[in-house]
């Protein structure tokens, strides 16, 4: 059996802060629970990205928005 925690009001504001901060962040990425996030983790639905496909991306980006010619000085 599990032995309970005794908890002290700071702890217990602390705890509420992570918890707000924590479900803010979930919001932002879609997810509900902390639970769903690892399950699409684990079942592999959210993938790593590494740092060349993160500059692949920026790139593409850069051309789709027309902000390379811009920074370029380059216009057409």
């Amino acid at each position: 059996m599990p032995m309970p925690i005794k908890t002290t009001p700071a702890i217990t504001v602390v705890f509420l802060g992570v918890k707000v901060l924590m479900g803010r962040q979930l919001i932002r990425v879609n997810y509900d629970t902390l639970g769903d996030l690892v399950k699409d983790l684990i079942s592999g639905k959210i993938t790593y990205v590494t740092e060349d496909q993160q500059i692949e991306i920026m790139k593409t980006h850069l051309h789709t928005n027309g902000q390379i010619t811009g920074l370029s000085g380059y216009f057409s």
